[in-house]
């Protein structure tokens, strides 16, 4: 599936939230909580989206001075060209910010993920356990 990379719009927040919430539902996510990062200056959302312009998946991240965190990805279908296009945009709109580490979480539940991540360059560096019992294991980026 071709997919194309842009920085998501407020009006997108809907569609984002059910792409969101049939991953991360069942941890306490609720609707409401993309829309509401839309609000935060610090905050980088991007949306993947086919030729028909259908929402397939987003990325959204934090930027902290020279660091910035992928609090949370997701994508409608299982298709790792979609999560890897989400990662290349993600770390090329880091590079331009000037942002020296990225760092993101993951369960260890979602290998596809943890797959991307190490394809980009991450490198495992902790893992703790999450308040709904998951195995998270964190990684960094340092661009």
């Amino acid at each position: 599936m071709k997919v194309s990379i842009t920085t998501a719009l407020p009006q997108e927040a809907p569609e984002i939230e059910k792409i969101h919430l049939k991953y991360y539902q069942e941890i306490g996510q609720d609707v409401g909580v993309i829309a509401s990062y839309f609000n935060d200056k610090n905050r980088l959302i991007l949306v993947a989206k086919t030729e028909s312009q259908e929402i397939v998946g987003y990325l959204t991240a934090t930027i902290d001075g020279t660091q910035s965190f992928a609090e949370w990805i997701g994508v409608k279908v299982e298709d790792q060209k979609i999560g890897s296009a989400l990662a290349e945009k993600y770390i090329e709109e880091c590079k331009k910010l000037n942002v020296k580490w990225l760092k993101v979480a993951t369960r260890n539940r979602f290998q596809k993920a943890l797959i991307i991540y190490i394809k980009y360059g991450f490198q495992i560096f902790g893992v703790y356990q999450g308040p709904d019992g998951d195995l998270m294991i964190q990684l960094r980026k340092k661009l």
